[in-house]
């Protein structure tokens, strides 16, 4: 089962992100769940360190990711950084749909 992990601030924007596990849909090297998270959430870390420039606490370990955002981002930072990761959360909800049984999506504050 993958368990993804949004969390906001008390203003309700994205302040980071947690990835772990493996779907079990299929071996590994076949799994199209796992791998379509994978690259959402690899696309996102991206997305948030080269594109944004927000230079934030990224993990990437087997199966696990984690990012975590700076607490002094500016307010254009901080809108760009709530964007990049809402549009994966997104990309993430929309396979959540399609496959209940493997991936579990929550939002903490």
């Amino acid at each position: 089962m993958i368990n993804a992990v949004l969390k906001t601030s008390a203003a309700g924007f994205a302040v980071g992100f947690e990835v772990k596990g493996h779907s079990g849909s299929a071996p590994r090297g076949r799994d199209i769940v796992c791998a379509a998270v994978s690259s959402i959430t690899q696309t996102a870390l991206i997305g948030l360190d080269e594109v944004a420039g927000i230079k934030g606490t990224y993990v990437i370990k087997d199966a696990d990711i984690e990012c975590n955002l700076p607490k002094d981002l500016t307010d254009e930072e901080q809108h760009t950084a709530h964007t990049i990761i809402m549009t994966m959360w997104l990309g993430l909800e929309s396979i959540a749909e399609q496959y209940q049984e493997f991936v579990r999506l929550k939002e903490i504050r």
